[in-house]
């Protein structure tokens, strides 16, 4: 059996060595796996609705555990179920969530026994906002006295990585915003809004709060969360700012007035695991629409067919692929064939850049 009091010491020193820079929190997770025999521990997260999650940093685990995890055994985990019996800060042994008899009969059992484990111990770090950030070490072992120990010192472990986690989540050092320069916060042109979990607006710029005062393009409700006017940008914020998303890294939406720019924020995996994802908006004003009349003549100049112009002007109006087709009675497959020649024609590759040739048009 390990020696805790020297282990649970050095892993002690690993967690403000980390806090600080001067070690990593894979070398911290590493020091960990030394508790118990055939090891693997994590940081990861629970989100109660829709009952998924993820790890945030793993040491020891096959990828394909982690992934699989991720993508289907997260939902059936039955500690996970025992959630609300799990004091916080607390380490304790699978048995005292499931017994013994009951999980060998579980399928989550036949995945962790696939990858060499028999059982885990963890310990909750903390709840926010419908999510639980927890620390846990799956082992070969199945000896309860010898996890058990290991799980007391998880439970010794606890308030310093909470102190830990609570000055990292304040510290505005390790902010999103932290790495924006001041130039462009202070831009007059581009309206800078910083968005984090839950739609929650983390901070905006001056010319950021006045486009959420107009609330034309974006809106704060009541509790600072952001709304973005048109569907399609609030459906890709949600999806960019979801844990364990796949959404895309950047997007970018031409509005009538606005052109709205989405960036999810590169942090390290702690920033992330801790403080969650965070997506940088930029709002910048951008013309008008053309009139159709404007767009007709603009379309007849670029020897565009009826078809190729019905679709130009609607790209030109903000409208979707889908739209165009469901108003002229469509196939999507049959707009988008329509699209490409009108790509041809015009000498633009992208939807973007049909709309900034409409809106540069001069008549």
């Amino acid at each position: 059996m390990f020696d805790a009091p020297e282990t649970t010491s050095d892993l002690i020193d690993l967690i403000y060595a980390s806090l600080v820079g001067e070690a990593t929190w894979q070398q911290f997770l590493n020091k960990l796996n030394e508790a118990l025999p055939g090891a693997a521990s994590t940081l990861f997260f629970h989100q109660h609705r829709p009952g998924h999650g993820a790890a945030a940093l793993a040491s020891g685990f096959d990828p394909v555990a982690l992934r699989d995890y991720s993508a289907h055994y997260s939902s059936i985990n039955p500690w996970m179920k025992k959630l609300a019996e799990t004091p916080v800060g607390i380490g304790i042994i699978g048995e005292q969530l499931i017994d013994r008899g009951s999980f060998l009969r579980h399928e989550y059992y036949n995945f962790i026994n696939d990858f060499g484990f028999e059982t885990g111990i963890g310990a909750t770090l903390f709840h926010d906002a419908g999510c639980s950030f927890l620390i846990s070490t799956l082992t070969s072992s199945s000896d309860p006295d010898r996890n058990y120990a290991a799980a007391q010192q998880l439970t010794a472990l606890a308030p310093h990585l909470r102190r830990a986690f609570r000055h990292y989540r304040s510290n505005r050092f390790h902010s999103p915003e932290a790495g924006i320069s001041a130039s462009l916060f202070e831009a007059l042109d581009v309206g800078v809004i910083v968005v984090g979990e839950g739609m929650k607006i983390r901070t905006a710029s001056s010319t950021g709060r006045n486009w959420l005062e107009e609330g034309e393009h974006v809106r704060a409700s009541a509790l600072g969360t952001l709304r973005v006017v048109d569907p399609a940008g609030q459906e890709i914020l949600a999806t960019m700012l979801a844990r364990g998303g796949a959404g895309p890294r950047t997007w970018t939406v031409y509005l009538p007035g606005a052109k709205l720019s989405f960036a999810r924020v590169l942090q390290d995996e702690m920033s992330e695991y801790l403080a969650g994802i965070s997506v940088i908006l930029l709002v910048e004003a951008f013309p008008k629409a053309l009139q159709p009349d404007d767009l007709a003549i603009l379309a007849r100049a670029l020897k565009l067919s009826n078809a190729e112009r019905r679709v130009f002007i609607g790209i030109a109006n903000g409208k979707s692929i889908l739209q165009i087709a469901d108003e002229a009675g469509l196939t999507r497959e049959t707009v988008r064939s329509q699209l490409k020649a009108v790509y041809a024609k015009t000498g633009v590759n992208s939807q973007a850049g049909l709309v900034r040739l409409a809106t540069s048009a001069r008549f």
